[in-house]
């Protein structure tokens, strides 16, 4: 029998009307549960892909590949010799502090960056994220978080006070060192971590702010390409004779376990999959009942038990294959419209759905990759197929003569 007329009886058997009227009612439970099953996993990889990108990409951004912890005065030197260095692309000396910024309104901790006028232009993600302000004007002032502003209810132009835990000791103990700046721009990186407690200063502001004289804290080394900071590093190591941590020692632990949460939870949504697939066999073995004479007279006529499985194998394939299909349209269009659906869903319930503070990020992050959405596909019918081989091959060993002797 040729795959055409397997297919097309296949095809007649689906459509056709049984007096197993269940038997519909599984089919669509199936096409149903795939389709769900696949919408599910498509929608998470693609939030589990963009949340681990944009986190990597905002984390590694503002923090650099490399931190050489350099406490001499001579870091402007150490830094150029590390710019020399083959795939470096930039060395930013840094000062980083705990303090606490007041304005007329609030008072909030915040964590304090001192960085020369120039390099805020090589800290890319920084640069790029400036929404307000001027930033020729940032030997005059601070730049604020945009999240930070919101909440100290200050905008560009105001002043902000910043009180240094760095302070003068006295007779009477210690007195914090206390500043006034204006704020010359502000931020949105779109992280709520780093929007909500970051300030940027002159390096030199903040030398005096908080004491380290003519040094700095550590220079952060950023790489054309972050996978290869492992080798650079060793680089940087031959040329200075500092502490050094690339990214995958800071953190290498919380993306391994990024990566171990995304891989839980496809296999939680495989077993959805899985579980719908569950109905094919009940479907398949109810189709099989009702066609066993047909299945009876066709081998009488010549049919190979072979042939007699494929027809039923094709069945449930083409099951898996609609649901399948229907789950990809979905996952897809979910993938790419996930924070419209967001908005709706939050204006509809009055409440928040993806919390910033919670999940650190503005929005739900979704990065919709073509191998993922094949591999998903491929599973599915794969589990679909794996569910038909149970009746099918049912169908194929029923003996013709104890079917067609009571007929």
């Amino acid at each position: 029998m040729s795959v055409r007329l397997e297919l097309m009886l296949a095809l007649r058997y689906l459509q056709a009307k049984n007096k197993y009227w269940c038997c519909s009612m599984v089919t669509m439970l199936s096409v149903l549960g795939i389709a769900l099953g696949v919408t599910a996993l498509i929608v998470v990889m693609s939030v589990m892909h963009g949340f681990s990108t944009q986190l990597r990409n905002s984390i590694l951004g503002m923090n650099g590949h490399i931190t050489v912890y350099c406490d001499s005065s001579d870091y402007c030197d150490v830094a150029q010799a590390i710019k020399s260095i083959e795939g470096v692309t930039a060395a930013i000396p840094v000062t980083e502090n705990q303090a606490m910024i007041q304005s007329q309104n609030n008072v909030l901790g915040v964590v304090v960056r001192g960085i020369d006028q120039q390099e805020i232009v090589n800290k890319k993600i920084l640069f790029d994220s400036i929404i307000d302000g001027n930033i020729d004007e940032f030997n005059q002032g601070v730049i604020l978080g945009a999240r930070l502003a919101e909440n100290l209810k200050v905008k560009c132009g105001d002043n902000v006070t910043i009180i240094s835990p760095e302070g003068f000791i006295t007779i009477l103990g210690s007195i914090p060192r206390v500043k006034t700046y204006k704020v010359v721009g502000l931020f949105d990186m779109g992280m709520y971590e780093y929007d909500s407690t970051f300030v940027y200063m002159p390096v030199k502001f903040s030398q005096i702010l908080f004491k380290y004289g003519n040094k700095i804290k550590y220079i952060e080394v950023f790489l054309k390409d972050a996978d290869k900071s492992s080798e650079i590093l060793k680089s940087i190591q031959n040329k200075v004779n500092y502490k050094l941590e690339d990214w995958k020692i800071q953190q290498g632990q919380y993306f391994h376990a990024l990566q171990i949460e995304s891989n839980v939870m496809f296999l939680i949504l495989t077993l959805i999959i899985v579980v719908a697939a569950f109905n094919i066999i009940s479907s398949i073995s109810v189709l099989v009942q009702d066609k066993k004479q047909a299945i009876a007279i066709m081998r009488t006529m010549g049919a190979s038990k072979w042939c007699i499985m494929r027809i039923f194998c094709i069945c449930g394939i083409l099951i898996g294959g609609i649901g399948t299909g229907i789950g990809c349209i979905a996952g897809i269009g979910f993938s790419l419209h996930i924070n419209e659906i967001k908005s709706f869903l939050e204006n509809i319930t009055s409440s928040t759905i993806f919390d910033p503070i919670v999940y650190f990020l503005d929005s739900i992050p979704s990065k919709l990759l073509v191998e993922d959405v094949v591999y998903v596909a491929m599973l599915a019918i794969g589990i679909a197929f794996v569910m038909t081989i149970p009746p099918a091959l049912k169908a194929a060993y029923q003996d013709p003569v104890d079917i067609l002797k009571y007929e």
